[in-house]
């Protein structure tokens, strides 16, 4: 039964939830009709019905039902296995499975003036894809900066960067790189084209929202009101059997 988070592009939590609190089928995106919605966090990239997470025998799908896509390490994909430690990228927002998945240590952010107006984004594990496209899991749309310029690669305390572009070229502290990943640190000056961009240690915030709108979740988080609702029917029934054996025993003495 995974446990899930929902991030935004510069790290903080917006949305958290357990499988365990729904039935099979598990619908994620803008509308209020969805389990969980993202309707007061989430702009019109997120489409009203997105994701679905779906529990096929002993396992837990996601499927992206969405024309904005789905990304998992950089590669589309129409549905995958959820799995302990997962990243999923849709539009914006970040789907995370598991305690162990969450955003690294590291964000990357540039000061040149961005067409989204943003200047920071969160760096996660395992692959992140950069460049101008907004399918990439950090977006730096500029001018000189390529549809998909580079990957980082964030493993625990190390991170690379490898050019993707041979002609459109990337410098690491005033040096041209080739096309082989390159360790990178804090103190490194990287310069994608002619766009510099930094890499820092980031600072994570949670909204400690938890969205989920299905009934099951509103029990599970106030039990007491599946309780009341169990008393009042209860007392409903025992007031209604005692009002019909009144009327039975009056009915009795008028017709003796």
């Amino acid at each position: 039964m995974p446990e899930c988070r929902i991030y935004n592009a510069q790290g903080t939590e917006i949305a958290a939830f357990n499988t365990s609190d729904f039935g099979a089928i598990i619908t994620i995106g803008r509308s209020s009709k969805c389990s969980v919605s993202l309707r007061n966090v989430a702009d019109t990239s997120v489409s009203r019905h997105h994701l679905d997470i779906e529990r096929q025998a002993f396992k837990w799908t996601v499927t992206n039902k969405s024309r904005y896509g789905m990304y998992k390490d950089g590669v589309k994909m129409a549905t995958a296995d959820l799995t302990d430690g997962s990243v999923f990228r849709f539009t914006r927002l970040f789907l995370c499975v598991g305690p162990t998945a969450k955003p690294s240590s590291y964000d990357l952010t540039w000061d040149a003036q961005t067409e989204n107006g943003q200047n920071r984004a969160v760096l996660w594990p395992g692959l992140n894809t950069v460049g101008a496209s907004n399918d990439n899991y950090v977006t730096v749309r500029t001018m000189d900066v390529s549809r998909i310029h580079a990957y980082i690669n964030v493993l625990q305390n190390r991170v690379t960067f490898q050019n993707i572009n041979p002609d459109n070229p990337s410098y690491i502290n005033g040096e041209e790189i080739g096309n082989e990943p390159v360790t990178i640190k804090p103190d490194d000056v990287i310069v994608m084209a002619e766009t510099p961009v930094k890499l820092v240690h980031g600072i994570r915030f949670s909204s400690h929202a938890s969205i989920a709108s299905s009934k099951a979740a509103a029990n599970r988080k106030n039990p007491g009101s599946s309780k009341g609702m169990y008393y009042l029917m209860l007392g409903l029934c025992v007031t209604f059997i005692a009002i019909l054996s009144v009327m039975a025993y009056i009915l009795a003495k008028v017709i003796l």
